[in-house]
């Protein structure tokens, strides 16, 4: 044929501009940005929930009256009032905690995606994972592109490109 060179291909890689340079070529890169992408949805969605929660909470939405199986039985009315009490300030600080570990998730992602910070990514996958972080945790879908990320960051040449 003939001698066009495309600016846009790496030389001697055939891969495409912008994705790192992996001796022996291979697809490394593309098996990383699947659950990459995955750890940032996962933080992502998982952050937006906890922040809803935390503005609901402080606008008052969890204050209300108690159901009424309760307030017909006075011990259990004690009860519910002690415990109702102390929730506004456990919702705050399960919030707070919520959205840290869903910033940690989306950075971990995005550090797996830029093939940098090894631990941070094992870190966000099992972030991901735990239940009471995030909704995602709680439906599976967390734990599901959690250990993804994991199988993924375990292959060999996955860790070699961390290098």
């Amino acid at each position: 044929m003939s001698n066009y060179n495309n600016p846009y291909q790496q030389q001697g890689m055939g891969q495409s501009f912008g994705q790192p340079k992996m001796p022996g070529g291979g697809g490394v890169p593309g098996k990383v940005t699947g659950p990459a992408i995955g750890l940032m949805a996962v933080g992502g969605i998982n952050g937006l929930v906890a922040i809803f929660g935390l503005v609901m909470n402080l606008m008052g939405a969890n204050n209300g009256p108690p159901p009424p199986n309760i307030a017909e039985n006075p011990q259990m009315l004690e009860l519910y009032n002690q415990i109702n009490s102390m929730g506004p300030v456990v919702n705050i600080i399960v919030g707070l905690i919520s959205i840290l570990a869903a910033g940690l998730t989306v950075f971990g992602g995005y550090s797996m995606m830029q093939a940098k910070g090894y631990g941070l990514a094992i870190t966000a996958s099992i972030i991901a994972m735990i239940p009471c972080l995030g909704l995602l945790g709680c439906c599976g879908i967390g734990q599901g592109i959690g250990i993804w990320a994991i199988i993924v960051l375990m292959d060999q040449s996955v860790k070699q490109l961390f290098r």
